[in-house]
């Protein structure tokens, strides 16, 4: 196998950047209160979108050609922003959109379609992501622990395809990056007997509300991680997953280390958007110490789908049963 890139970087020239602007500029519905509205604008503008080194690249990644995520920097984003909201952006009365949602969602439209999970987020269609001090100890994007090497929404009957995560205001400590590792990367330092392992149902996620009992555990129903694909070998993955059988256990040990070894960092700055493959790349992203006084790192986020399903753009999250009792009532998740 040749060896797989490491994150692919592009610096927008401010031609490019101003370009970009101007296709965004007819997005104007409000993407929290009228997310169809703005579903069919983004589409109209990106259809409209000028071809030139930005769609060329961002095409070219869309293919799955080269690198297994892409940092394109120099995006335009609004000169002022508010400051960095206290509570979770969908229960925020007074949230109102930043005026960097148009440019996100644009870009993230040459790989897909922008879609939301029903239970989460006030199902908007762009996710704003941030500290939330309630948030602090849970396993989620708006902690301030370490965030585990995952791909998103794994297990899930939609998981994206893409995720398209950009900076608005970066984290003054420096201390909160992104990872992100190449899967292909990771199985090809993998034993064939360890990839077969991970191809079997022997891996469960700990949960007070599962349905399956491991050494007097509540867990899921044990899956494979690994499945085979007409495109490929495709991964559903978290560091919090637990094997079931030794040798099981060695395998996702093998793949945790190979994750490791493969990750890449990224510090998004304001303008900073970074584009994930999830068939191609888990990601994370290290513990900091949020002031939770309106200058903490802010970050906004779309899923993309190359189709969506027949349900329209809004989704659910098939696994909610299954989550812990504790992670739902910290997130306000229906039960």
């Amino acid at each position: 196998m040749p060896p797989r890139l490491p994150i692919s970087v592009v610096d927008l020239e401010p031609h490019a950047a101003a370009e970009l602007a101007r296709a965004a500029g007819p997005i104007r519905a409000d993407p929290y209160a009228e997310g169809d509205v703005f579903a069919r604008q983004v589409r109209a503008a990106a259809a409209s979108l000028p071809q030139g080194d930005l769609t060329a690249v961002v095409d070219h990644f869309a293919a799955q050609q080269g690198s297994s995520s892409l940092l394109i920097r120099g995006v335009p984003i609004p000169a002022s922003l508010p400051r960095t909201p206290a509570g979770s952006f969908h229960q925020q009365p007074e949230a109102r959109p930043t005026g960097a949602e148009p440019v996100l969602a644009l870009v993230g439209a040459r790989l897909g379609e922008v879609f939301a999970y029903r239970e989460w987020d006030g199902a908007h269609l762009v996710q704003n992501r941030y500290p939330v001090a309630s948030h602090h100890q849970v396993q989620t994007a708006s902690g301030a622990n370490d965030l585990v090497l995952h791909t998103e929404a794994c297990f899930t009957a939609y998981p994206p395809d893409f995720l398209a995560l950009l900076g608005l205001r970066p984290d003054p400590t420096g201390q909160a990056v992104t990872l992100v590792s190449d899967i292909p990367q990771a199985l090809a330092q993998l034993t064939p007997a360890e990839r077969g392992a991970l191809r079997e149902p022997l891996f469960v996620f700990p949960t007070d509300r599962g349905s399956y009992d491991h050494e007097g555990r509540r867990t899921t129903e044990p899956v494979p991680l690994l499945k085979d694909r007409a495109d490929g070998p495709a991964l559903e993955y978290s560091t919090l997953i637990t094997a079931i059988t030794a040798p099981a256990a060695a395998a996702l040990a093998a793949l945790e280390e190979a994750l490791g070894r493969c990750a890449q960092s990224v510090l998004l700055g304001s303008g900073d958007l970074l584009l994930i493959d999830n068939r191609q790349a888990v990601h994370g992203r290290t513990a900091f110490r949020p002031a939770y006084d309106g200058t903490d790192r802010w970050i906004q986020r779309v899923l993309l789908l190359r189709q969506l399903p027949s349900g329209g753009r809004v989704v659910p999250d098939t696994r909610l049963a299954h989550y812990p009792t504790d992670y739902i009532k910290a997130l306000a998740l229906p039960a």
